[in-house]
C-alpha cells in the first residue's frame, strides 16, 4: 500500500468556516461582512488536501504515455496471442505477465490477461489499445501480484471487458477474485480511451489495495458493484456511465487509515440498485459532475427495509467543497453516520427520506442547495448553517435537530437514523430540551418550504445570529412554523415564517432582536405577493407556496414603538406597533416549547400526499 500524503487520526478535528453573511436587496440593505466561525467536528478519519486535491496520487498517476518501439506487444487472435518482446507469455487460456514492464495489448481474446509479477520490485504498464477480453470462468484482468500496475487506455482506442455468471473456483470456499477488472495490489487506471466493463458475475472495476483514476471513459454494467476499491479510491477525472444492481462506487476498507473516496474530478452518470457512492469511512470532493439514481428515485415504493439505498453515503465524515450533484434517491440523498460539511458546490436532491443527514454535525459554509424533494430536508444532532443559498422542500420537518426514528414511508422503512447522544424528542411545550441538539443559523439564505411537517424543528435550542431564513408551512394542524424544546435566541438576521397559527412559537422575549407574531382572521392563498416594512422602508418580499394564517417575523430594523405593515397582493393585512421584544396579535394557540409531531418522528403512515399539489392548494370556501 502506498504511503498516503494526508494525515489520519481517531480524534476530534477541528474545521475553521469562513463565509460570507447573505446580502438581502431590500431598502435597509445589510452589508455583506467576512465572518469565521469555528465548529468541532468529530470524525473518525481526516483527509487533508494537497494542490487542491483530496486524493492520494503520485506524478507516473497522470502520465499515461509509453514507448511503443521499446514495449513488449501482444496481439490477441481470439484463443491465442502472438507475443513480440519479454516478459509474457501464453498458456491454456491464460496470457501470463511475470515482469514488469510495458505490455501494448491489442486484438480479441478468449481468456485472462494475468499479471503475477514480483511484490516488492516490479511495476506494470498495461496499455489497452483496442482489445477485447472475454473469459467465461474468471476476470478478463486478474492482478494477483505486483508492486504496482498501470492500466492505461490509449488515445482513441475502444477496449471492452467481459466475463460470465459464475466464476470456475477450485473449492466452494472461494469467493475471490469477483470483478471483471480485479487488481490485489496497487492499481492505476489512466489515459484518455474508452473501456467497456460488462461485469456478469459481480463487480465490475475492484482493487484491494489502493485504487486511482486519472482518466479515461468508462462504461460499466454490473450485476454488484460498478466500481469498488478497498484501502482507497482516488478519482481525479474520466467520465463514469454506471449500471450497477449493488452501489454504483463503494469503498469498504474496515482498518484504520482505510475505506476512503476521494473526488477530484470527472463525470459521473451512476444508475445503482443500492447507494449510489458509499464510503466505509469518510467520503470527500473538491470537484466533479456528479449524477446519480438510486432504484427509482425518490419515487421508490415496497423496498427490501434492510438495504441501504442512499445517494452518497459515508461512515465518518462526507465532505463537498465544490462540483455539481444531481442525485434522485430512494433513500437520503446525502448520508453520513457522523458529520457533513458542505463548503460550496451546487447540489440539488430529491429523497424519499431525508435530503441530507447527518448522525451528529451538518455543517454548511457556502454553496447552492436545492433539495425539490424529501420526507425530513435536513437532519442533524446540530445543525449549522453559516452561508450559501438552501432552498428545502419537505412533506415533513424542514430542518429538523432531533433524535426520532424512521418509521414507514412510501418508499419503505429505512430502519432507525442514528443520532449523537441525547434523549429522544418529546410533543413539545415544555417537554424537556436536549443540549446535545441545536439549530444555527449564522449567515446564507434559507427557504424551507413543508407541507405536514414543523418548518423548523429542535429538540433542543435555535440560535440565529445572521442570515435570511424564510420558513413556508406547514398548513396543517398540529405542527409549527417554529417548534423547539429549549429555547429560540434571535440576535440579527431576517426571519419570515408563515404558516399554520395552531402550534404558534416565537423567539425567545430575552432575544437581542425585537419579533412580531400575527394570527390573521382569514387563509391566505399561495401565489402572491408579501411584502413587509418597517416605517414605510419595504424590507422583505416574498411569493408563499402554501396557504397561511400566520406569520412571524424579525429584522434589525425591529426596535419597540416602529411599525410594522404586512400587505398581500398590495392588500394590506395590518399595521402592528411594536410594544415589546415579542409583539403578538390575534388568535395565537401559544406553546412553550414546541408542537406538533415529536422531534424528528415520523407517523406510523405519513400521508403519501403530492406536494405539488400541496402547495398549489387553495383556502377553503
Amino acid at each position: 500500500m502506498k504511503k498516503h500524503k494526508f494525515l489520519m487520526s481517531l480524534v476530534a478535528i477541528t474545521l475553521t468556516a469562513c463565509s460570507q453573511s447573505a446580502e438581502v436587496t431590500t431598502d435597509s440593505t445589510t452589508e455583506a461582512t467576512e465572518t469565521s466561525e469555528t465548529a468541532s467536528l468529530s470524525t473518525a478519519t481526516s483527509l487533508t488536501k494537497t494542490a487542491g486535491r483530496y486524493g492520494s496520487y503520485q506524478t507516473s498517476d497522470f502520465d499515461s504515455s509509453y514507448d511503443e518501439a521499446t514495449a513488449t506487444k501482444i496481439q490477441l487472435q481470439e484463443t491465442s496471442a502472438e507475443i513480440t518482446g519479454s516478459g509474457a507469455s501464453e498458456a491454456d487460456g491464460i496470457i501470463t505477465i511475470d515482469s514488469g514492464g510495458t505490455y501494448l495489448i491489442s486484438g480479441s481474446y478468449q481468456g485472462m490477461i494475468q499479471v503475477s509479477a514480483d511484490k516488492d520490485l516490479d511495476k506494470v504498464q498495461i496499455v489497452l489499445k483496442d482489445a477485447t477480453i472475454t473469459n467465461d470462468d474468471f476476470p478478463a484482468i486478474y492482478v494477483e501480484q505486483a508492486e504496482q500496475v498501470m492500466v492505461t487506455l490509449a488515445e482513441g482506442s475502444v477496449n471492452t471487458l467481459t466475463d460470465g455468471e459464475n466464476y470456475n473456483f477450485a473449492t466452494t470456499e472461494e469467493d475471490e477474485p469477483d470483478a471483471t477488472l480485479y487488481s490485489k495490489d496497487d492499481l492505476t487506471i489512466n489515459g484518455s480511451g474508452k473501456l467497456i466493463v460488462n461485469a456478469n458475475y459481480n463487480n465490475g472495476i475492484r482493487g484491494k489495495d489502493d485504487l486511482v483514476i486519472t482518466g479515461g471513459i468508462f462504461e460499466i454494467k454490473a450485476t454488484n458493484n460498478g466500481i469498488k476499491g478497498k484501502d482507497s479510491l482516488s478519482i481525479a477525472e474520466g467520465s463514469f456511465t454506471i449500471e450497477a444492481a449493488g452501489d454504483g462506487i463503494q469503498v469498504n476498507g474496515t482498518e484504520a487509515e482505510t475505506g476512503w473516496l476521494a473526488l477530484d474530478g470527472g463525470e459521473f452518470t451512476i444508475q445503482a440498485g443500492n447507494d449510489g457512492i458509499q464510503a466505509e469511512s469518510q467520503f470527500a470532493a473538491s470537484a466533479g459532475k456528479v449524477t446519480i439514481t438510486t432504484v427509482n428515485g425518490a419515487d421508490s415504493e415496497n423496498l427490501t427495509t434492510t438495504e441501504s439505498y442512499k445517494g452518497i453515503k459515508a461512515g465518518s465524515s462526507l465532505i463537498i467543497d465544490d462540483g455539481e450533484f444531481e442525485i434522485n434517491s430512494a433513500d437520503d440523498s446525502l448520508h453520513s453516520n457522523q458529520d457533513v460539511v458542505i463548503n460550496g458546490g451546487t447540489l440539488q436532491l430529491a429523497s424519499g427520506d431525508d435530503g441530507v443527514h447527518a448522525d451528529q454535525q451538518l455543517l454548511i459554509n457556502d454553496g447552492v442547495l436545492n433539495v425539490t424533494e424529501s420526507y425530513e430536508g435536513l437532519e442533524a444532532s446540530i445543525i449549522e448553517i453559516q452561508g450559501g443559498s438552501l432552498v428545502v422542500h419537505a412533506t415533513d420537518d424542514g430542518l429538523n435537530a432531533g433524535g426520532g426514528s424512521d418509521e414507514e414511508t412510501t418508499t419503505g422503512n429505512f430502519g432507525a437514523d442514528s443520532f449523537a447522544a441525547g434523549p429522544k424528542g418529546g410533543m413539545g411545550g415544555g417537554m424537556t430540551a436536549d443540549s446535545s441538539k441545536k439549530i444555527i443559523i449564522a449567515g446564507g439564505k434559507t427557504t424551507v418550504v413543508v407541507s405536514d411537517g414543523d418548518g423548523i424543528d429542535s429538540n433542543g435550542d435555535v440560535e440565529m445570529t445572521d442570515g435570511l431564513l424564510i420558513v413556508d408551512g406547514p398548513v396543517s394542524g398540529g405542527n409549527g412554523v417554529l417548534d423547539y424544546n429549549g429555547t429560540f435566541t434571535l440576535s440579527g438576521g431576517q426571519l419570515l415564517g408563515i404558516g399554520t397559527a395552531n402550534m404558534a412559537q416565537t423567539p425567545n422575549e430575552d432575544s437581542q432582536q425585537a419579533s412580531l407574531a400575527v394570527a390573521l382572521e382569514n387563509q391566505q392563498k399561495a401565489g402572491g405577493s408579501l411584502a413587509i416594512q418597517t416605517d414605510n422602508d419595504e424590507w422583505l418580499t416574498y411569493t408563499p407556496q402554501n396557504t397561511f394564517t400566520y406569520l412571524v417575523l424579525s429584522d434589525s430594523s425591529f426596535e419597540i414603538d416602529k411599525e410594522v405593515t404586512i400587505t398581500y397582493d398590495k392588500q394590506a393585512l395590518g399595521s402592528y406597533l411594536l410594544t415589546d421584544n415579542v409583539t403578538t396579535s390575534g388568535n395565537l394557540s401559544m406553546v412553550a416549547g414546541g408542537g406538533g409531531h415529536p422531534s424528528g418522528e415520523r407517523p406510523t403512515n405519513p400521508p403519501n400526499r403530492n406536494p405539488e399539489e400541496d402547495l398549489q392548494a387553495e383556502p377553503p370556501a
